[in-house]
């Protein structure tokens, strides 16, 4: 079973330019907002394959809330 953490591309960027600011993750130092929606588009992506080879996936949209079970891939905005 997998769970993923998809919370909108804007919040990750503002929490990851937080996390910059204090220099405890230097992965963030080159961070933009266009990074950030890729990296959730590669995660939802796995998350997609897994779905289809058979596990359960379930994600997380928000940052918060209840994980909600994977059925069918949803479209990007």
């Amino acid at each position: 079973m997998f769970e993923f953490l998809l919370p909108p591309p804007d919040l990750v960027f503002e929490r990851r330019v937080e996390r910059a600011r204090h220099s405890t993750h230097p992965v963030d130092a080159q961070l933009s907002l266009e990074i950030c929606t890729a990296q959730l588009a590669v995660f939802r992506s796995v998350a997609e394959f897994l779905h289809r080879k058979g596990f359960k996936v379930y994600l997380r949209e928000g940052a918060d809330g209840h994980p909600r079970r994977f059925h069918e891939p949803q479209s990007q905005p």
